[in-house]
């Protein structure tokens, strides 16, 4: 994990988990913060699996989780990016992953957006393909703060726009 360098920010990782297993922390989240944006980054953990219709669902019923464990939070997810070392080594993976941000792209749940963290512009992944470097962590995260703030520009626009008609 990166050092952050945000105000007010907490990141919960959990590595090697799968989106079934973030179903199950976010249902028994029992502590009192009420955060105020949440951002999902998940499917690459599983990016092996056979079914990928069943990981898009497995993405829907996470956040609606997150949506109804927390209904006053702003939720994102963010799309995965997909290395040229993962093409070249597995490209099974690398297509499982891409169907994956095309499911991200498309999810219409109501206060959910997606977020582009990007593909190679500015990431150096470790061996693996998988892994990003510090660097590139940090790239993402304030990727992913320029996108929210523009969502939150443009929602605001929208609401000024319907309060004068």
């Amino acid at each position: 994990m990166t050092n952050l360098t945000y105000k007010d920010v907490q990141i919960e990782a959990y590595p090697g988990a799968k989106i079934e297993h973030m179903i199950n922390l976010i249902r028994n989240y029992r502590y009192q913060d009420k955060p105020k944006r949440i951002i999902l980054s998940v499917g690459i953990n599983d990016r092996d699996t056979t079914n990928t219709t069943v990981v898009g669902q497995s993405m829907k019923d996470l956040i609606k989780t997150t949506r109804g464990k927390f209904p006053n939070s702003e939720i994102f997810i963010a799309m995965i990016p997909i290395s040229e070392t993962l093409q070249i080594k597995n490209p099974r993976e690398a297509y499982n992953l891409a169907q994956f941000n095309i499911t991200i792209s498309k999810i219409q749940i109501e206060g959910v957006k997606a977020l582009y963290t990007g593909n190679r512009d500015g990431m150096v992944f470790g061996r693996d393909g998988i892994h990003w470097s510090p660097k590139s962590a940090q790239f993402v995260l304030q990727r992913w703060y320029e996108q929210m703030d523009e969502i939150k520009q443009d929602f605001q626009q929208v609401r000024k726009s319907v309060r004068r008609k």
